[in-house]
């Protein structure tokens, strides 16, 4: 009997030992590394060794080359506590991918040495690295994602691959500290990639850069030049702002230039995406007769803009162009138009009044959210659908007309306008969506016709309104429904 037990005893110390080898052969645990075979060797997953200051990651664990590090691997809190210790990393000759959030929140790494080889840095791999000084990437880097160097607040210098031909949105937003970055000799194109650098004081621009986002340059107060060649293919420069040779697209208005006013010049045809964003001197810009597009977030975020008159040859205004112009007070919005954009006058808080021109098909969604000084307002008979947010949060508006030819009112279109009394809702009306009215503290009558077949869910919900209705009709059956006063017409 005794002999059994010692048997079973051992067979177990056996098979432990053997699930531990099976375990240590496919899994790779090495040295406190974690990984995965994949094409050409192992991907680290994971980091459970001790805590160092320096750590220089091997070129090969197990006789298998390390050719990636796999996400979040070295990350504080997911795949390895002792990540948040490391000052240095020494990256080995053989890797070629490094993660998505490889090292991110990695806090106290202050440098990195990248190999030759390397070619690929993955979103958000090095975010949050808040000591990390300087950057060197080499020229074998083709492929760098999103966020990559996000909120590293050290960051001082930064020297770009020449194999790049991209740099990806926000790669460097929010680097406080970073002074000067040289885009490299085949980068083509690059977004919002350096907002909020507010220590930024220049940027060199290749020859081989064919388009640029004015927004890239966002909340960048200390720039004050734009290196850009006489002989550039694409770009020029006019008194120190930044304008395609072809075309005549306004790119650029420098954030550092303080001028009040500002009027753009005659030939201009387009003002470029994000082109004036996040200016905090104008009060007034003055667009030529000729322009026939307002970019995406052209004028975002300009603290001190307060009036516009856009030209009629004006046909498009891009999504969110005054965005939280805080300050804008009145505007006039060009004949040609035929949409009004998603968010693109919301949080305009001064905003008293807006003339919606006959024209207009759709207001977009959150077009208007916030305007808390538009007191009244009128829907012409071109419009057919209000979006989603449309007039959320407009709180002042106390007046509401509707021309006959809408058709849908999208969720939330009138939620929180607390002066509104009173809605007489079109004949063309066929839908209306959630929680539309919603909270209209002071809303006490709303007039649905006969034509709506479809009311999303607490519509009215919160109000102390009558609903007048047909006899009959949808609107009759969905008051009944769900317990909402209303009288018939």
């Amino acid at each position: 009997m005794k002999k059994k037990k010692l048997l079973l005893i051992i067979s177990g110390v056996v098979i432990l030992i053997a699930v531990g080898l099976l375990a240590f052969f496919f899994f790779g645990y090495d040295k406190g590394y974690n990984v995965e075979s994949v094409p050409g060797g192992v991907s680290i997953t994971g980091y459970r060794g001790k805590a160092v200051s320096v750590l220089e990651i091997p070129s090969t664990i197990k006789g298998k080359k390390v050719v990636g590090i796999s996400y979040a691997a070295f990350s504080p809190g997911l795949a390895s506590q002792a990540g948040g210790y490391i000052k240095e990393v020494i990256l080995p000759d053989t890797l070629t991918t490094i993660g998505e959030s490889a090292f991110q929140n990695c806090a106290k790494i202050q440098s990195i040495t990248f190999p030759d080889g390397l070619k690929t840095i993955g979103a958000r791999a090095f975010e949050d690295c808040l000591s990390l000084k300087s950057i060197i990437l080499p020229d074998s880097v083709t492929d760098v994602g999103e966020n990559a160097f996000r909120d590293c607040t050290s960051l001082k210098s930064a020297v770009l691959s020449k194999g790049m031909t991209a740099i990806p949105d926000n790669m460097f937003i929010n680097c406080s500290r970073l002074t000067e970055i040289v885009i490299p000799e085949g980068v083509q194109k690059f977004g919002a990639a350096f907002q909020n650098c507010t220590s930024l004081e220049t940027i060199h621009i290749p020859d081989s850069l064919t388009e640029i986002w004015g927004s890239a340059f966002s909340g960048c107060p200390s720039l004050k030049e734009f290196a850009v060649s006489e002989n550039h293919p694409v770009f020029e420069l006019i008194d120190g702002i930044l304008y395609t040779r072809q075309g005549r697209m306004l790119v650029l208005y420098p954030a550092y230039l303080e001028s009040e006013c500002f009027e753009v010049p005659e030939g201009t045809v387009a003002i470029g995406p994000g082109a004036f964003g996040g200016n905090q001197y104008l009060k007034e810009v003055i667009l030529p007769n000729g322009l026939t597009e307002i970019g995406e977030a052209a004028f975002s975020a300009c603290g001190s803009l307060q009036k516009m008159t856009i030209p009629d040859s004006v046909t498009r205004i891009g999504s969110m162009a005054f965005y939280s112009c805080r300050a804008l007070k009145e505007i006039a919005l060009p004949k040609q138009l035929t949409a009004i954009e998603y968010n693109t006058f919301r949080f305009c808080t001064r905003l008293a009044s807006i003339e919606i021109p006959d024209g207009v098909t759709s207001i977009g969604v959150g077009a208007f959210s916030s305007c808390e000084a538009l007191t009244e307002l009128h829907i012409p008979a071109s419009v057919l659908e209000i979006g989603k947010d449309a007039f959320q949060h407009c709180s002042a508006i106390k007046h509401l007309t509707f021309s006959e030819g809408l058709k849908e009112i999208g969720d939330h279109a009138f939620y929180e306008c607390d002066a509104l009394e009173e809605v007489v809702l079109p004949d063309s009306l066929t839908t209306l969506g959630r929680s539309v009215f919603y909270v209209c503290s002071s809303l006490k009558k709303v007039y649905v016709p006969a034509a709506t077949t479809e009311i999303g869910e607490n519509a009215f919900l919160a109000l102390p309104v009558t609903v007048y209705v047909e006899a009959g009709s949808y609107a009759e059956q969905y008051c009944i429904d769900n317990s909402v006063k209303h009288a018939l017409k």
